[in-house]
């Protein structure tokens, strides 16, 4: 992590299960692994700050190991996300999503 990343890292408890994600937009929207919540009939949340948020999961994607959870609009800040234009010596994540092609 770059030294401002880390403010946008939660820790989320699943069933019991620990694993990481972020926040990623103003509407308290969080991206974590498919397989860390997929089944879990609750999800906690908690904020670098220690704010603790009981969250909802608004979408699944087994194939690529990606889940959304939502928050409470409680935590207006987030890791902004850029499609271009991103600055040299920017602090930067970089998300990929592993896949193969047939062939």
């Amino acid at each position: 992590y770059g030294r401002g990343i880390a403010q946008y890292s939660v820790t989320i408890t699943a069933d019991g299960t620990v694993g990481k994600g972020f926040i990623f937009d103003q509407d308290g929207r969080i991206a974590t692994s498919c397989g860390l919540v997929h089944s879990a009939s609750r999800v906690k949340v908690k904020t670098h700050s220690g704010d603790v948020f009981l969250g909802k999961i608004v979408g699944l994607d087994a194939d690529r190991d990606l889940a959304i959870i939502q928050i409470p609009n409680k935590t207006p800040r987030h890791l902004p996300i850029a499609a271009t234009a991103v600055e040299v010596g920017a602090d930067i994540c970089i998300l990929n999503s592993a896949s193969t092609t047939g062939g």
